[in-house]
């Protein structure tokens, strides 16, 4: 399917959690659409650059209106990116939601990591209070500066995991994001987001980062324009391995199709989904394409959509082919169906060249990474004497 979609010149987002498919993807691409690739692969030892991300930058706007709802957008994708475990109290996400309105608004260029060490003490955090020109935000931002540690640590130990792992600190370091979700719909780019890592956080980080902005983007363009923009694809495979609450992707189903955006979920192992997940899967998902697998539970699952048809007829399906029901005038679907889909294309270039590609890549999307003494020098609100190890500033605060 992405070999088509590049043929066609539709620009597209591809997850690739496993590592295995995506350089062999850009060997088959077209030549002519190599100059849209966008390669992003934390924690690469072969590449020199890589993709900044900032989660606090929004994009200039032309209204109050525009403005303000950038900011939410994005107030909202950021929880979605904290909100990784268990517990998410009622206070983590009051203290996230202001400061970074509050960091938004600035003119400063705030990144995560300045949120970090600005909550890390009181007389930072009053600091930062006093400047904030919203005088309802700075409110709240004067009663987080008041708040116990004990309050403030939940949310100080969330950020914490992020800034101590030096792939994601890279990536969250830069004040400004190399990357632009909505340059990327409008022109067609081929983003592709391999994420071969051992880390949960760093997958989960990278797939919410890309999936919700790049959504805000798709939501962003359907609001301002009255004709009908091309359509933009999404390819998520081992989809079971990136799947979670925070992806919303039962909103994203339910309203995709209205905003000409088009989802594919792909797995293996359909069975492993949570209830929630899979049935947002099913109720919003008509087109489903099924391979033959392994597994019984998974056969019977997606042969329920197959009337008459048993989860052997499914173990047994030869290779390239795939069970469906095609769409017919007025919203109905035919029998299920035995279809051909095409083999792998041929590759146009050698596997050496691969790396040429990525780099090249880099060189247009990304920027040089940044070191930490450089990380820490930028801060805006540290003591220069402090600014060494978070660990040691973290255990000092929670002895005060």
């Amino acid at each position: 399917m992405m070999i088509q979609w590049a043929y066609s010149g539709y620009g597209f987002t591809y997850f690739d959690p496993k590592g295995r498919d995506s350089r062999e993807l850009l060997r088959k691409l077209p030549e002519h659409r190599l100059e849209d690739v966008v390669w992003i692969e934390p924690g690469s030892t072969t590449h020199e650059k890589t993709i900044g991300m900032n989660f606090l930058e929004v994009p200039e706007c032309e209204t109050t209106e525009e403005l303000e709802n950038e900011i939410e957008n994005r107030v909202e994708n950021l929880k979605a990116v904290f909100d990784t475990s268990d517990y998410w109290g009622i206070n983590m996400e009051a203290i996230t939601e202001s400061m970074a309105r509050a960091m938004m608004k600035s003119e400063k260029p705030f990144s995560i990591i300045d949120m970090y060490f600005t909550l890390l003490n009181a007389e930072r955090r009053e600091d930062f209070a006093l400047d904030v020109e919203d005088p309802y935000i700075r409110e709240f931002c004067l009663e987080i500066a008041n708040m116990e540690e004990e309050t403030i640590r939940p949310l100080l130990k969330r950020i914490k995991s992020w800034v101590e792992n030096s792939v994601i600190r890279r990536i969250i370091a830069h004040r400004e994001s190399t990357i632009d979700f909505r340059d990327i719909i409008d022109n067609d780019r081929i983003v592709i987001v391999r994420t071969p890592v051992e880390n949960t956080d760093i997958k989960k980080m990278v797939t919410l980062g890309v999936m919700r902005n790049l959504w805000s983007a798709i939501q962003h363009r359907s609001y301002e324009r009255d004709t009908d923009p091309d359509p933009y694809f999404v390819l998520c495979d081992e989809f079971d391995d990136i799947a979670s609450d925070n992806l919303d992707i039962e909103s994203m189903l339910a309203r995709a199709r209205s905003m000409r955006l088009s989802v594919t979920l792909a797995s293996q192992y359909p069975s492993q989904f949570d209830e929630d997940t899979l049935k947002a899967m099913q109720n919003n998902c008509d087109n489903l394409l099924a391979f033959s697998v392994n597994d019984v539970d998974d056969a019977q699952l997606l042969m329920k959509r197959f009337q008459g048809y048993t989860a052997e007829d499914l173990i047994s399906t030869d290779q390239y082919k795939a069970w469906t029901k095609l769409p017919l005038e007025g919203g109905r679907y035919s029998e299920p169906v035995l279809i051909n889909s095409f083999p792998p294309y041929p590759p146009l270039r050698s596997t050496e060249t691969v790396d040429d590609i990525i780099e090249q890549s880099l060189e247009r999307y990304g920027t040089d990474p940044l070191t930490d003494a450089e990380i820490l020098q930028n801060l805006i609100y540290s003591d220069a004497n402090e600014a060494a190890n978070p660990t040691k500033i973290l255990s000092t605060s929670q002895s005060r």
